[in-house]
C-alpha cells in the first residue's frame, strides 16, 4: 500500500518544483516570484513530494529546465496546503502534489526566497528567447508535438492573432462609449 493516498494533506517534508528556463523564472542563481506563480486557468501550483521520487525522475523530459527545493512547513506556515494528487490530468505521476490556497504575489515572493536552488536552468543566451520547453507539458499531455498539431498558433500568427484580437476589444469598447452618449 502506497504511504498517501490521493487527497490526503501532506504536512512534512519536501517538495522539488521544476523551474522554466527562462531569466523571468530564474534570476542570481534563485528562482524568481514568477516561478511560484499561477498561470491563467490554473488553480495549484504542481511539485513532486521528494521522498517518493528522485531529481532526475522530476527533470525527465525538460533537460533544460532547473530545479528547486522547499519545505512542506515553509508552504504551510505562508497558510498554504500540499495535497497528494498522483493523477494529474489523468496522467500516472506517483510523487505528483498540489499546492493549493491563496496564492497572491506577496506569497509567490516569500515561496521564491525559501526554495533552495538544486539545479539552474538552461536558459537561452539571447534576452528575450523564449524557453525551448514551453508548452510541452500540455503537448505531452494532448499526445502531440507542435508539429504534429498544426491548429496550435506560434510565432507570427500567434502575435498577428493577439492583434486582431486586441483592436476587437478596442472596438467592442470605443461603440460601447459611443452608446453612452446617444
Amino acid at each position: 500500500m502506497p504511504p498517501y493516498e490521493p487527497g490526503d494533506s501532506i504536512t512534512t517534508g519536501d517538495l522539488l518544483r521544476r523551474i522554466w528556463p527562462s531569466k523571468s523564472y530564474f534570476q542570481n542563481n534563485q528562482p524568481t516570484s514568477a516561478a511560484f506563480r499561477l498561470r491563467p486557468n490554473e488553480t495549484y501550483l504542481s511539485a513532486h513530494l521528494e521522498e517518493l521520487t528522485t531529481e532526475a525522475a522530476v527533470l525527465m523530459g525538460h533537460p533544460d529546465f532547473g530545479l528547486a527545493r522547499i519545505s512542506v512547513g515553509a508552504i504551510i506556515q505562508m497558510g498554504l496546503s500540499v495535497i497528494f494528487d498522483p493523477n494529474p490530468n489523468g496522467t500516472d505521476d506517483p510523487a505528483h502534489v498540489q499546492i493549493i490556497g491563496d496564492i497572491t504575489a506577496g506569497v509567490s515572493r516569500k515561496l521564491s526566497r525559501v526554495a533552495a536552488t538544486i539545479k539552474a536552468p538552461n536558459i537561452p543566451e539571447e534576452s528575450g528567447a523564449a524557453p525551448t520547453n514551453v508548452g510541452q507539458h500540455t503537448d505531452e499531455i494532448a499526445g502531440t508535438t507542435p508539429a504534429e498539431n498544426p491548429r496550435q498558433p506560434t510565432g507570427l500568427w500567434l502575435l498577428i492573432s493577439t492583434r486582431v484580437w486586441m483592436r476587437s476589444i478596442k472596438a467592442r469598447i470605443w461603440r460601447f462609449l459611443v452608446g453612452l452618449f446617444r
